[in-house]
């Protein structure tokens, strides 16, 4: 019999594993098993939409699924309607690709009032996850933002939201969402990192990108640069272009009329204040005992990271391994870290890891039809990939121009979708 698979999660990571286990080994039969009615995880609903996702990435994931070897399981979830044990007596290994947790909260008082987001909820909202069964939070009252972190989820999130309405109407995302972000009567965004200049975790490329836009301005705090520029004589090549990035936003002239987006360093946050939303945040420098900064906000994001899974606490080693014939890969393995190619080529190593410690043994599992088996008796309501392609091909019938596609976002509509041909909504 040939080798069955489980992949648990469809996003990037997950889809990487399948698509270099069905280019090395074509006879292995490989089913995805995804909690949402949709692929692409991360990538449709976790990232900044006024980008367009590399077109190298959406083909790999598009091979990954129609390979003839491969089965798309949408809307069955881990720990709902199977957990890890029913999928290790069906498979002759599984992996575990179902992203990082929750975002990591500040960890001061008030990091719970209204008006205090996680950055992964914050664009999982804006992009139609139908997860979030959260209220939006009441953009139309605010002026001043603050992101709170130093890698590129941040400079996404502060991207986004600096964009004007024109630039809006281009992205992947609802109208309603880009009409609410382009009423916005923003005043001013603020970036603040914790540590130096230098600590910040972005690619000079897409600091580049902010010259770019349309209404605002990058601002960077001038201070923070001359302690940088102090010490670039001994700086290795990334950390030089990084500085480089940082100085020629600074060396913009100021354009008093655009929206400044000020970057800031060497700031811990203390506490939020407010009563139904947040109004302030009151920041503190480890480096200046007693000199504290107090910031305007009705709206605070925080882009410090995400929790750990316990996949990534139960792993055996840094390459994957939890148990035999069990693997995590992507964030589930290396935590929320790495650019997209970084996870792919990841995700890669484990599928090779994967198929040389298993791939010569002979299979026993049952692998597909024991799922289905399984998936029937506790009443699954199933997407299937002809499913996806519906919801994807009435998407993209929705939009209008520029728009690649108007998405779906309630999970009841995601579903009658799936089950009926394509059709204007």
């Amino acid at each position: 019999m040939p080798l069955s698979i489980a992949i648990v999660g469809a996003g990037p990571a997950g889809l990487a594993v399948v698509e270099r286990i069905a280019r090395k080994a074509p006879q292995a039969r490989i089913d995805v098993v995804e909690k949402l009615p949709v692929p692409y995880g991360l990538a449709r609903y976790g990232l900044a939409p006024d980008r367009p996702l590399d077109k190298k990435l959406t083909a790999l994931f598009v091979r990954a699924l129609k390979a003839k070897s491969v089965a798309f399981w949408g809307n069955v979830a881990l720990g709902r309607e199977f957990d890890l044990a029913d999928l290790r007596m069906l498979y002759d290994a599984v992996v575990v690709a179902t992203g990082a947790g929750a975002d990591r909260p500040l960890g001061v008082p008030g990091d719970q009032t209204p008006g205090v987001w996680g950055a992964s909820a914050f664009l999982r909202w804006v992009n139609g996850d139908p997860e979030i069964a959260a209220p939006p939070p009441a953009l139309d009252r605010v002026r001043n933002v603050i992101v709170v972190g130093q890698g590129s989820v941040a400079l996404e999130v502060a991207r986004l939201l600096a964009r004007s309405p024109k630039e809006l109407a281009k992205a992947d995302l609802d109208p309603e969402v880009a009409a609410t972000l382009a009423a916005m009567p923003l005043q001013a965004i603020h970036v603040i990192g914790r540590n130096d200049l230098l600590a910040s975790r972005v690619q000079p490329a897409d600091l580049a990108e902010l010259k770019k836009l349309a209404r605002a301005q990058a601002v960077v705090d001038p201070e923070a640069l001359a302690q940088a520029e102090a010490v670039a004589d001994d700086l290795d090549r990334d950390r030089k272009a990084l500085l480089k990035a940082f100085a020629a936003l600074a060396a913009v002239p100021r354009d008093e009329s655009r929206l400044p987006i000020r970057f800031q360093f060497h700031l811990r946050p203390l506490r939020l204040d407010g009563g139904a939303c947040v109004e302030r945040a009151l920041f503190t420098r480890p480096d200046r005992l007693g000199q504290n900064l107090a910031l305007r906000a009705e709206l605070v994001i925080a882009a410090t990271g995400l929790e750990r899974t316990t996949a990534y606490d139960r792993l055996h080693d840094d390459r994957g391994l939890i148990a035999p014939g069990l693997y995590a890969a992507g964030w589930a393995k290396r935590g929320a870290t790495g650019s997209m190619e970084e996870i792919i080529a990841d995700a890669r190593l484990v599928a090779e890891r994967l198929l040389k410690e298993v791939g010569a043994t002979p299979s026993t599992r049952p692998g597909r039809a024991g799922l289905a088996r399984l998936l029937e008796e506790r009443g699954a309501a199933t997407v299937s990939l002809a499913g996806w392609q519906r919801i994807d091909a009435a998407e993209r019938a929705a939009a209008a121009k520029p728009r690649p596609r108007r998405r779906l976002r309630a999970f009841e509509t995601l579903l009658t979708t799936a089950a009926e041909p394509a059709r204007l909504l």
